[in-house]
């Protein structure tokens, strides 16, 4: 969570981004590098904070849906399988499966995902 509201925190001070996409990493199985729980942002200025994984075709796929979220809104929940033997040709050391939801956030104007998360701060604060 902390880092979490780190990353909206700077994201918000820039003021390079309106929007963001944030992907969350919802489930996983098998072996992979991050749990539940790990966020990347990519923001419609094309920065990019964070990581579901730990680079690769992986995050370059959360990358490419994400840029589709800031431009056509919603929501999507993508399923990537990753096999033991194409994760070590990547330079992994593991091979598993991972979930990750991309949903568009506006930093400007809040919304209530932004705003649970304000809440969520002021709670554990």
């Amino acid at each position: 969570m902390d880092e979490t509201l780190t990353h909206l925190n700077a994201l918000r001070a820039e003021q390079r981004e309106r929007r963001v996409a944030m992907a969350t990493l919802v489930a996983t199985r098998g072996t992979t590098p991050k749990k539940e729980g790990a966020k990347m942002w990519v923001g419609d200025g094309g920065h990019i904070l964070g990581s579901v994984t730990i680079g690769g075709c992986v995050d370059a796929r959360v990358v490419a849906e994400a840029e589709s979220v800031l431009r056509d809104g919603g929501a999507r929940l993508v399923s990537m399988a990753l096999g033991d033997e194409d994760a070590w040709e990547m330079g992994l050391t593991c091979g598993g499966t991972v979930d990750v939801l991309v949903e568009r956030l506006d930093l400007r104007d809040g919304g209530p995902a932004l705003t649970a998360y304000e809440i969520a701060a002021r709670e554990v604060a």
